[in-house]
């Protein structure tokens, strides 16, 4: 008994000791994260013949493993092998993706590495590409090649109807209420920025044939179509208007813009249904915009008073979140229109027909004088 207590405080401090000496080994130390290169990167046929059939095993197991050169490439930013080919990072998932088509984190990572570490758009956005057509109901992938098609090669502003159609298809395969509206609305944007005419119109109008009338995404859509048709008759009613003024005629009536010489030179027989005139009897006619309120000329520039209406509910509603953001600021919710210029809000001009309210609970409510004819019935029965 006497051995084992003299052994006790003995093999306590050999232990101290030895755990002292170890750790004396990193005192003032810097810890660094672990990094190494890649050495080993089959090609994708020889990377499905060395996983014996545990394709989805091994091609993670690479992955995990591939995390430490990810390290490295923070530092180095630079993925090239010598002489020709592509780099490391593009031979890594090139196979990963082979062994693994249907995990969704190779593109994402893969998009990481070639894009944000090495600036490689040209390839993150080719995996995300991949990443649609084998993954079509992932909405992230769609998204970021979005991203990338806007801000890395300004796909919406040098070839719109390309990247029109591309948001297109990534609205039927998305699941994902949310994001659904999220690229309805970056179409709906879109239209504003980039088209005057109907390109986007067949999709709307498909659209429109699929939502319940009476829901909140029916009603959407509806005014969606409205937007872009009316768009489309200022545009189509003020290249007749300059039309008349480069051939001295001074225009005040809207109506009196569909002279005969003139429309025969625009349009040369081919007309279609959206046009804001009609032909009755071979006569063209004048039809209201598509809520249904007349056409306006002020000052030679043509004015739809409905499309007048939505942009004016779109400041208002901006508004109404300022007021909120000022209310949280002061401490107290404005009651009063008056009360908005001491805040430093003003309320802009109310078009003809509206008039300005204030709610205490629901903010700034517009209301407008019913229009004069009913809209336009917008899909053909």
């Amino acid at each position: 008994m006497k051995a084992v207590l003299t052994l006790g405080p003995l093999a306590i401090a050999l232990t101290v000791a030895i755990l002292g000496w170890n750790v004396s080994r990193f005192s003032g130390a810097r810890p660094i994260a672990r990094t190494k290169d890649l050495d080993f990167l089959p090609a994708p046929i020889v990377g499905e013949l060395l996983s014996l059939g545990h394709r989805g095993t091994m091609a993670k197991l690479r992955w995990i493993d591939s995390f430490s050169y990810f390290s490295l490439q923070l530092d180095r930013r630079d993925d090239a092998i010598s002489g020709a080919g592509p780099g490391r990072f593009e031979r890594l998932y090139d196979t990963l993706i082979a062994l693994d088509p249907q995990f969704a984190p190779f593109y994402q990572h893969a998009e990481l590495c070639t894009g944000g570490l090495l600036g490689r758009h040209d390839l993150a956005l080719r995996y995300c590409l991949l990443g649609t057509v084998n993954l079509p109901h992932e909405g992230g992938l769609w998204q970021s090649a979005a991203a990338i098609m806007t801000v890395n090669f300004q796909l919406e502003v040098k070839n719109p109807r390309v990247f029109d159609a591309y948001l297109s298809a990534w609205e039927t395969a998305e699941l994902d209420p949310d994001r659904k509206g999220y690229v309805q609305n970056w179409k709906r944007m879109m239209a504003r920025r980039r088209f005057s005419g109907l390109e986007q119109l067949p999709y709307w109008i498909d659209l429109l044939q699929r939502s319940p009338p009476d829901t909140p995404a029916g009603q959407y859509v509806d005014t969606v179509v409205r937007e872009q048709l009316s768009a489309y008759g200022v545009a189509e009613l003020q290249a007749l208007a300059d039309a008349a003024k480069a051939a001295g005629s001074v225009v005040t009536d809207p109506a009196a813009l569909l002279d005969p010489a003139r429309l025969t030179a625009r349009y040369r027989g081919a007309t279609n249904r959206f046009l804001p005139f009609t032909l009755v009897d071979g006569v063209a006619v004048l039809r209201h915009d598509p809520w249904g309120h007349a056409w306006r000329l002020l000052d030679g520039k043509v004015i739809s008073p409905g499309l007048e209406r939505q942009h004016y509910e779109k400041l208002i509603s901006n508004l109404t979140i300022q007021i909120a953001e000022k209310a949280r600021q002061i401490g107290r919710r404005p009651e009063r229109l008056e009360e908005l210029p001491g805040l430093g809000l003003t309320i802009p001009p109310v078009p003809a027909g509206g008039t300005v309210t204030m709610d205490r609970e629901s903010g700034l409510i517009v209301t407008w004088q019913q229009a004069p004819q009913p809209p336009w019935p917008l899909l053909a029965r």
